[in-house]
């Protein structure tokens, strides 16, 4: 995957982007350069009503698992 930058505060265009440079590569691959620390309860649920930090921080992480294990179904 090529280097991005994200345009910050625009969650859309920050996964357009990172969608963009990622063509290459499996998704499964990219996931594995993530690390989450810290707990989280795992969520697919984003309040864009009045969006707290944890609950963002909670569906990002949330993503970046599902994406690890390579879907919802899968475990590797």
């Amino acid at each position: 995957m090529r280097p991005v930058t994200l345009p910050y505060g625009d969650i859309q265009a920050s996964l357009r982007e990172l969608e963009r440079a990622s063509h290459e590569n499996d998704v499964v691959d990219i996931a594995q350069n993530f690390t989450i620390t810290g707990n989280f309860a795992q969520t697919t649920n984003l309040n864009v009503g009045s969006p707290s930090l944890a609950n963002i921080a909670a569906v990002l992480a949330t993503l970046i698992v599902t994406m690890q294990r390579g879907g919802f179904n899968r475990t590797t």
